[in-house]
């Protein structure tokens, strides 16, 4: 990646977050959400359970149950048998946990050697891991022979048999699920050169959640009307259409956006595969019914530079710093990421910061409270590089620090209340609020547990010093 250029950062319009978290979903729904990956419990009675191995009931777990008492023998295992691969090949296997303190885990492929992996938590984990499968049947142990391995939830493969996420089989990357190029802002990280100021965020009890960016990369779906509407942010219906008609997008059929109050920042991938159209909020009431938005904004390319896009707050992207459908699952977010704080209590009014081009029509002293002139849309927030990401217990919070260390957040909108959400993903191809609660069986929207224990030491960390900007800003 390359290191951010040395200029400030953005600034923000927009109105209220919405989205819920839901429930883990059987296999079906995951093969369904991530497209081209198929799930095993560890529980189906098709396995193979030796020793003290055994079925337990769990609540929280996949299918509610998990197999324990693996390990401390030879004679204490599990095989899940009949994990299917449509030809020979190298596969990415997600395998769910239940890991109390440190454990280690052997897995062996087909009677093949063991390969050990090492976990550590409180309760729900998971490691990814490559394996080689032949076509057709496989047969995945899990085993210690030593000592007393973690439980085991259920795998996901990814039947795909690719490479890491969003890169091809020729080592380019595919710009529909990783856009833009190589020197576009959203594909750049925060060099050596970085300054960190305080940020001024106060330490106190809030809420973490996901606000929804529609992204539909189906260049070949039927062509949609979409149409003006009048309701985007007041409350009313976003199904009513009026005049104009903007355009007709290629949107499948069967995809719906209800009529909410989320801020749906959204870009639609046109028929010739490269340029997007980028609309807010956007709505799809019916199924093969026509869309609406109130705002249409300029196009992109997903092969160029360009950073602007539909967040009314910011006039950054919707495309660009969205958390894309399948980087929880692969382990790392690789680029930066899109953030709303709440304006009353953190923006100083009430000019954007670069990149941002605009912010909020309603800005003024009142609704742009903060007192850090650095702090509003468009400014770059982050962890310092000493945050200690390992310290944090549970995955997506590390995989979360990571990214805020190495990358850092576009603030881009407004939350309206006590809380900080991050942009992501939902599409013909799925979402990341499925994706998150199907991985780690919590939805991501939280204000209590483990995660929102990580999600507070960001905030810690973020009262110290948090806006990362870089000398000679212009």
């Amino acid at each position: 990646m390359n290191s951010l250029p040395n200029r400030l950062v953005a600034r923000l319009w927009i109105l209220s977050i919405a989205l819920a978290g839901t429930v883990p979903g059987n296999r079906s729904a995951h093969a369904a959400l991530l497209g081209a990956s198929t799930s095993y419990e560890a529980e189906a009675h098709s396995n193979t359970l030796r020793g003290t191995a055994a079925r337990r009931i769990c609540a929280d777990c996949y299918g509610g149950n998990y197999v324990g008492r693996i390990g401390s023998s030879a004679k204490n295992y599990l095989i899940i048998n009949d994990v299917r691969a449509k030809k020979a090949g190298v596969y990415d296997v997600i395998v769910n946990c239940e890991v109390a303190g440190k454990k280690t885990l052997f897995i062996s492929v087909n009677g093949g050697r063991g390969v050990s992996y090492t976990l550590r938590g409180r309760d729900a984990n998971f490691v990814k891991i490559k394996v080689g499968l032949k076509a057709g049947s496989n047969a995945i142990k899990f085993y210690n022979n030593t000592a007393r391995a973690p439980s085991v939830d259920r795998i996901v493969v990814d039947n795909k048999g690719g490479g890491p996420y969003g890169l091809l089989r020729n080592g380019l990357r595919n710009k529909f699920v990783w856009p833009f190029a190589s020197e576009a802002l959203y594909n750049t990280a925060v060099g050596s050169d970085a300054v960190y100021e305080p940020a001024g965020i106060r330490n106190r009890e809030t809420q973490f959640r996901l606000d929804v960016d529609p992204i539909i990369m189906t260049p070949k779906a039927p062509l949609t009307e979409l149409w003006n509407n009048l309701h985007g942010f007041d409350g009313g219906d976003r199904c009513i259409k009026t005049a104009p008609l903007w355009r007709k997008l290629p949107i499948p059929t069967d995809f719906v956006i209800p009529s909410d109050f989320g801020n749906s920042s959204s870009a639609v991938l046109l028929p010739n595969g490269r340029t997007v159209v980028q609309m807010q909020p956007l709505a799809r009431c019916k199924p093969g019914s026509y869309a609406t938005a109130q705002y249409l904004w300029g196009n992109v390319d997903i092969y160029g530079t360009n950073p602007s896009g539909a967040h009314g707050g910011s006039g950054l992207s919707a495309l660009g710093g969205t958390i894309r459908v399948g980087e929880f699952t692969s382990g790392m977010i690789h680029h930066p990421m899109n953030i709303n704080l709440q304006a009353k209590a953190y923006y100083f009014c009430c000019t954007p910061h670069w990149p941002a081009t605009q912010v909020d029509g309603y800005a003024n002293p009142t609704t742009y409270g903060g007192t850090n002139p650095n702090l509003g849309p468009g400014s770059l927030v982050a962890l310092l590089p000493s945050f200690d990401v390992n310290s944090l217990d549970t995955v997506p919070g590390r995989i979360l620090a990571q990214a805020f260390k190495d990358f850092g957040a576009y603030i881009v909108d407004d939350t309206f209340d006590n809380s900080w959400s991050m942009q992501a993903e939902t599409g013909p191809n799925g979402s990341v609020s499925d994706e998150f609660a199907l991985l780690y069986n919590t939805p991501f929207d939280t204000d209590g547990g483990d995660f929102y224990n990580d999600l507070e030491q960001f905030q810690v960390s973020w009262t110290k010093k948090l806006v990362r900007r870089l000398r000679g800003g212009q």
